[in-house]
């Protein structure tokens, strides 16, 4: 049985979690789902700050796939296929920013990429929790809608409610815990701190379509991640 609640933020006296990162006018939030697992991992199982670049997968995905560039939007699973092929390097070497541009990393960014092996695809609540509460974060999409711009303020748990019946479009986030007695999964956005609880919010369990459980997730192995030199 999974514990009651979990929060990555800070579990056994330690914190996990690089900070609040910011995607910027561009549609790349699958891309810092992904990058915020791995780097959740690479501190998890290795006790290591690790931080990755965004940038240096959004930059050179649409090489990788030949379809679109990366602010046009994509799944995690294409960011951690990238990754295993081609490790991800730290953001010194190549940074993010929020328009489409074609990567130039450092000459020496293979020496500087934290490598994957594999991933695992989860569905259901209750593998998403066990995943968490023994593993680790773990990436997640859903229909997004415009009131989730203004949601989860003040520690509140977001339920879908669109009234006026607006469109919604596709996002990505990561969870990073749960609680049993909110009924509701933490996440951790890449809008900024100004967006929900200093960039945190709660996001209410079983909506559905709507909800956080709808389309598979994808979690990491810890003992999948390996560092790279310049971390060591």
């Amino acid at each position: 049985m999974s514990s009651p609640s979990v929060d990555w933020r800070n579990r056994f006296g330690w914190t996990w979690l690089t900070n609040i990162k910011d995607q910027g006018g561009c549609g790349s939030c699958y891309v810092f789902s992904a990058v915020g697992v791995v780097e959740a991992m690479l501190r998890i199982e290795h006790s290591v700050w690790c931080l990755r670049s965004e940038g240096d997968v959004g930059d050179a995905i649409s090489l990788f796939f030949g379809a679109h560039a990366k602010c046009q939007g994509g799944s995690p699973n294409e960011v951690l296929d990238w990754i295993i092929a081609n490790g991800i390097a730290d953001p010194g070497c190549w940074p993010y920013s929020s328009g489409n541009q074609v990567g130039k990393p450092t000459p020496d960014r293979l020496g500087r990429t934290g490598k994957l092996d594999s991933y695992v695809t989860l569905s259901g609540a209750a593998d998403m929790k066990t995943w968490i509460d023994t593993t680790g974060p773990i990436t997640a999409c859903f229909s997004c809608y415009p009131e989730f711009d203004d949601a989860c303020k003040n520690n509140e748990v977001y339920i879908y409610k669109n009234p006026q019946n607006l469109p919604s479009d596709g996002h990505c986030i990561v969870i990073i815990g749960y609680d049993d007695t909110k009924q509701a999964w933490l996440i951790r956005n890449s809008w900024g701190t100004g967006w929900g609880t200093s960039g945190y919010g709660w996001f209410g369990y079983g909506q559905g379509a709507m909800g956080l459980e709808y389309y598979s997730n994808c979690g990491v192995l810890g003992s999948t991640t390996n560092p790279d030199p310049w971390s060591k």
